[in-house]
């Protein structure tokens, strides 16, 4: 976990220009990333905009139309339930105790069965290969 929090801070490093952070916020390690991040949830400086909400549609709302909704709202569910409560209230998602308590018991269930999945299933393509470099 400390070799992975290592390499997320020199990751974030390289990519401060392209998230509009420059050299104004030295981001060389990981703990400068959480602050970082806290502080622009905290502060009250990130606002969705149309643009944002117009991407959220085409990324939540499944391929299939309406017959496949069903199909996607797992990964609906997750990927509204990852983002911080502030954020999910900006894009004005709905979340109640009812997601909440099927968001938390599909994140136990995919942390118990994670290990038995290979790798082809569980990861990206482009993070089989780091991790196989990085051994």
């Amino acid at each position: 976990a400390a070799i992975e929090r290592a390499r997320a801070g020199e990751e974030a490093a390289g990519m401060a220009d392209l998230l509009g952070v420059g050299n104004e916020v030295p981001l060389r390690r990981f703990a400068d990333v959480q602050r970082y991040v806290r502080q622009m949830l905290e502060g009250g400086e990130l606002h969705v905009g149309d643009q944002a909400r117009t991407l959220s549609e085409a990324v939540l709302t499944p391929p299939l139309g309406v017959a496949g909704a069903p199909l996607f709202l797992p990964v609906r569910l997750t990927t509204v339930g990852l983002l911080p409560p502030s954020i999910r209230a900006a894009y004005g998602f709905r979340w109640d105790a009812r997601r909440e308590w099927w968001f938390r018991k599909s994140a136990a269930v995919v942390r118990r069965t994670r290990p038995f999945v290979p790798s082809v299933l569980r990861e990206w393509p482009a993070a089989r290969r780091a991790h196989n470099t990085s051994e």
